[in-house]
């Protein structure tokens, strides 16, 4: 149960939304405190509720993504198709322009799936990292090794479990960033032993920023 106290000087109305009473209304007069217990609500209208966590996934609609080797290369997520029915309310958008959005101060955390298919057998790595410019340097890197050989899908999942973003991340947006040390070519992540899914990334807000 959820305890609201409001002190309003002016006359409001208070409308919640609940699963057994939709329409049940509170009407506050002038000079008045009172205390709302909530239990069970869905939403509250009136008292500028903002959900602090909440999550989407976008993919990317564009086709394979061919991979030049030894290059630093932007990954391609078009965003041509979304879940953002969690996403929490004050975000317009976690992924912009082929971005991830920040908020100075926001928890963050990335789950990014598509599938590389080397070209040769010699290939063998790639890195991922964050990009957002200025200073802050690669973000989470991490190395993945390619041992199933030439034109064979390898999965890559490239997570940030506990990420935090700060005003370069709000002013830039963050990039994702990959190099191989050979060609090939990135498609999504495995659906069956010949099918693949479309790439994508999960953001999540753990956090939302203090004011």
């Amino acid at each position: 149960m959820n305890t609201t106290v409001i002190t309003q000087n002016n006359p409001i109305n208070v409308r919640i939304e609940q699963a057994d009473r939709p329409d049940l209304n509170v009407t506050v007069g002038r000079n008045t405190t009172i205390t709302v217990q909530v239990s069970g609500v869905r939403g509250l209208r009136g008292l500028n509720a903002v959900s602090h966590s909440g999550w989407a996934v976008y993919f990317n609609k564009a086709g394979p993504q061919l991979v030049q080797g030894n290059t630093e290369t932007t990954l391609i997520i078009d965003g041509a198709a979304k879940i953002e029915t969690q996403k929490p309310s004050d975000i317009e958008s976690f992924f912009t322009a082929n971005k991830i959005t920040g908020r100075n101060g926001d928890g963050l955390s990335l789950t990014i799936e598509f599938s590389f298919t080397p070209d040769d057998g010699n290939t063998s790595e790639m890195s991922m990292w964050i990009d957002t410019g200025g200073n802050i340097g690669w973000l989470g890197y991490k190395t993945f090794q390619l041992t199933r050989g030439a034109m064979l899908p390898h999965p890559i999942t490239f997570e940030i479990a506990s990420g935090y973003t700060l005003d370069t991340w709000e002013a830039n947006g963050g990039l994702i960033k990959f190099k191989a040390d050979g060609s090939g070519t990135i498609k999504g992540p495995l659906k069956s032993e010949n099918e693949f899914s479309d790439p994508r990334i999960v953001t999540t807000r753990t956090h939302k920023a203090i004011a």
